[in-house]
């Protein structure tokens, strides 16, 4: 060691120790400033600690008030009450129901009631349906006792429903004989020929209304009518209610049936090898008015005016229309 190294060596024990007490100063600091904040700290708790006593004191004193003043308090107990009694009652119901079954009575006696409400309503339904039967035929039998002619007069005034002998005395006595859905729906079964030999039999002649969707078969034999006198005329295609048909459906199938019976008239006329027309019906009275009359039973009848449709031009005898 030389001797610069020995005149430093002594100091530096001498710097250890002013860093230790100035470490020990700072350390005694900290601990008096700890102690100072912890003192604040409760100070502080304290402080907040009486200041919240005191407000729940006030809030209580202020509910306690207000309490007082609504009787708030007083009224829940009552509900309170009043719910317990409730609940009690109920279930003293429910034990009384379970021991006597009222429910099930009840049930029965309801079902009972609406059994009984059916049959009164069920009857009454049926006594108002036999009055209301009553009552038609009633209406039935009053129209009955009026006379024919007067009926068809008042159901279309300007219908040709006879000739008044009064007005024509030519046609005083005479009868018009007239056979609806001529001539049959079955060809192995009909009896045109033994109609018509009886008709001739007491020289009498009738008006044949055709339902011409069965003429097919029956021609020859209704030809031979129309030659010995009788004539057909127009009871539409099928024998079935026409009423509920708009008009221009029944115009059609009315001049179809129209047809049939003009091809039927034209060949009885000219001879057996006459040709059927194309239409029977000229096409300017498909745009001709129609008057219509309802009959008694189904269906639509019209006057002998259009269409010489009951009956041949010219013809005097009396015609049902």
């Amino acid at each position: 060691m030389d001797a610069d190294d020995a005149s430093q060596s002594p100091s530096r024990p001498s710097g250890m120790s002013n860093l230790a007490a100035a470490s020990a100063k700072q350390v005694v600091r900290g601990r008096r400033w700890l102690r100072a904040l912890q003192g604040a700290v409760d100070s502080t708790t304290q402080s907040v600690g009486s200041q919240g006593a005191k407000m729940l004191a006030k809030g209580s004193e202020a509910l306690a008030s207000v309490d007082q003043r609504l009787g708030l308090s007083e009224g829940l107990s009552e509900a309170a009450s009043a719910a317990e009694q409730k609940l009690r009652l109920s279930q003293r119901v429910a034990q009384a129901d379970q021991r006597l079954q009222l429910s099930a009575r009840a049930q029965e006696l309801s079902q009972e009631l609406s059994q009984d409400w059916q049959a009164l309503r069920d009857k009454a339904d049926s006594q108002q349906g036999k009055l209301f039967a009553k009552l038609n035929k009633a209406m039935v039998r009053a129209a009955a006792t009026l006379p024919s002619r007067q009926i068809a007069q008042a159901l279309d005034p300007q219908a040709l429903c006879f000739y008044d002998a009064g007005d024509l005395p030519g046609a005083a006595g005479l009868v018009a004989l007239t056979i609806d859905d001529a001539p049959c729906r079955r060809a192995e079964t009909s009896m045109v020929p033994e109609v018509k030999e009886l008709l001739g039999s007491f020289d009498a002649t009738a008006t044949f209304f055709l339902c011409t969707d069965t003429v097919p078969g029956h021609e020859e034999a209704l030809i031979d009518l129309l030659r010995a006198g009788s004539e057909v005329a127009n009871h539409c295609c099928s024998d079935q209610p026409y009423g509920g048909l708009p008009e221009p459906d029944f115009r059609v199938a009315f001049h179809r049936a129209e047809n049939v019976c003009e091809e039927l008239r034209a060949r009885a006329r000219v001879g057996p090898d006459a040709e059927p027309s194309e239409s029977a019906v000229p096409p300017e009275a498909m745009s001709q008015p129609f008057r219509w009359q309802r009959g008694y039973g189904f269906g639509r009848f019209v006057p002998r005016v259009e269409l010489s449709a009951c009956g041949s031009e010219g013809s005097a005898r009396p015609m049902r229309i």
